[in-house]
């Protein structure tokens, strides 16, 4: 997975059009752009399980990497689930 991203990680510009609402101190997380995609990189600092809703300033459809799933229709907005310690990557254009 470190090496699928590892372009992304290294050459990558810090963006931030995702966010938490409302914000929620048990979810760290960083937006990389490269090449006209956006990564997401979140992690559940707790050790409770955090449902978060992600907004965004334009239509997207994110999938979550190194997972089998994908939001069936572009949204404005997306609620997930993250368990204790656990890390979401998301990718969209």
């Amino acid at each position: 997975e470190v090496r699928y991203l590892s372009t992304v990680l290294a050459t990558g510009k810090p963006t931030q059009t995702a966010r938490i609402e409302p914000e929620n101190a048990a979810i760290h997380y960083l937006e990389l752009e490269h090449e006209g995609k956006k990564t997401l990189l979140a992690v559940n600092v707790a050790d409770y399980p955090v449902t978060v809703t992600w907004r965004f300033p334009n239509l997207v459809e994110p999938v979550v990497l190194f997972e089998d799933r994908m939001l069936s229709e572009k949204a404005k907005e997306i609620t997930d689930m993250f368990k204790p310690l656990e890390v979401h990557i998301y990718r969209w254009m």
